[in-house]
């Protein structure tokens, strides 16, 4: 069972809205809602992708443990740049593939 009151505190702290987090998973904007009262459930792969993008694990949201954040990379990075990858992980693919042209013009890539 997943818990979604879990999903929807994460997705506050990242500024998210659960509007935006349907949209990723290719579902209209009340379906997480719908989850929340039990009218339906989440596949595993639609846990994997809120969890990625919300930068936890799938166990968080399922309750099987309080640890929020993944472990790796971003144990080894600063507060500035997990705020810096927060806001990336929000750009949309087009604005995405335009910072990366710009920085490689640039010659920063």
């Amino acid at each position: 069972m997943v818990e979604i009151d879990r999903i929807k505190q994460l997705a506050k702290e990242n500024g998210v809205s659960m509007a935006f987090l349907c949209s990723k998973l290719g579902k209209q904007r009340g379906y997480l809602k719908d989850i929340g009262l039990g009218r339906g459930s989440l596949s595993e792969n639609q846990l994997e992708i809120i969890a990625d993008f919300l930068g936890t694990t799938v166990d968080y949201l399922h309750g099987k443990t309080d640890k929020k954040e993944k472990s790796g990379i971003t144990a080894e990075l600063s507060e500035k740049e997990i705020r810096i990858l927060n806001i990336i992980r929000k750009l949309p693919d087009d604005v995405l593939d335009a910072l990366e042209l710009d920085l490689y013009r640039r010659g920063l890539l």
